[in-house]
Order: C-alpha cells, then sequence, then structure tokens
C-alpha cells in the first residue's frame, strides 16, 4: 500500500508540468494549422480571382 501512495505523490507533481507541456503543444500545432489552413484559402481565393478577371 505504501508504494501506490508514493506513486500517487509523484504522480502529483510530475503531472502538472507534463499537463502543461501538452497544452502548449496543442496550441502551437493548432496554430500551426490555422494558418496553413489559411493561406490555402488565401491561395485559392487569390487564383479563382485570377482566373475570373481573365
Amino acid at each position: 500500500m505504501m508504494g501506490i501512495k508514493k506513486m500517487t505523490d509523484i504522480s502529483r507533481y510530475i503531472s502538472m508540468p507534463v499537463f502543461s507541456i501538452i497544452i502548449v503543444a496543442v496550441l502551437l500545432l493548432d496554430a500551426a494549422f490555422y494558418n496553413s489552413i489559411r493561406t490555402n484559402v488565401e491561395t485559392n481565393c487569390r487564383e479563382i480571382g485570377n482566373a475570373r478577371l481573365t
């Protein structure tokens, strides 16, 4: 029983920094995907606009 209590104490201290790092990584990935999708949409709109003008 003592080993289980010790593991929960360790996981309590480890889980918060790990959780924070995971959240930051997800936010960075989300920003990268958003930027990629936005530039793709802008490029597509520009190409469609140029095709309609010509």
